[in-house]
């Protein structure tokens, strides 16, 4: 595993992060994806547009790597929280993990590194590409996700 980018850090405390480590060619990009559409991200073939809030005018290809096979209402980052500019409220635990009241589903998309800008942690905006659908498959998708909802399942 080759490295391209490292950010160093200055840091005295031991516990507190010192670098970011890429590995060669990508970054990888952490979404949460609420489980009303988290079928259709897994079903898109793969294939995202994503944008940089400091370059909002450039996209980026980026493609599924990874999804995590289980909802969680843990939030990776506080810049989905509302607080962060994003559409989750958080609630504080008491173990200081950020947490949501809303199941969500986490995935990760791989970005070329020639879209990596200096600012990690950055909001960005993901478009994943999805088929078109007959409307009979879209009407059961909404029935099945009305049907997880009444039971909470």
């Amino acid at each position: 595993l080759g490295v391209n980018c490292v950010m160093i850090l200055e840091s005295s405390d031991l516990t507190e992060l010192l670098a970011y480590v890429f590995p060669r060619g990508q970054q990888l990009i952490r979404v949460v994806v609420d489980q009303e559409q988290a079928d259709r991200v897994r079903n898109a073939g793969g294939q995202a547009e994503v944008r940089y809030t400091s370059h909002i005018d450039q996209v980026y290809s980026a493609r599924l790597i990874r999804a995590v096979p289980a909802a969680s209402v843990q939030l990776p980052s506080p810049a989905l929280t509302t607080e962060g500019g994003g559409e989750y409220a958080a609630i504080e635990s008491d173990s200081g993990q950020i947490t949501t009241v809303k199941r969500l589903f986490q995935f990760e998309l791989a970005a070329p590194l020639s879209a990596l800008h200096q600012r990690l942690g950055e909001r960005v905006y993901v478009r994943f590409t999805c088929p078109s659908e007959p409307v009979a498959m879209q009407i059961f998708r909404a029935f099945r996700q009305l049907f997880l909802n009444q039971f909470h399942v």
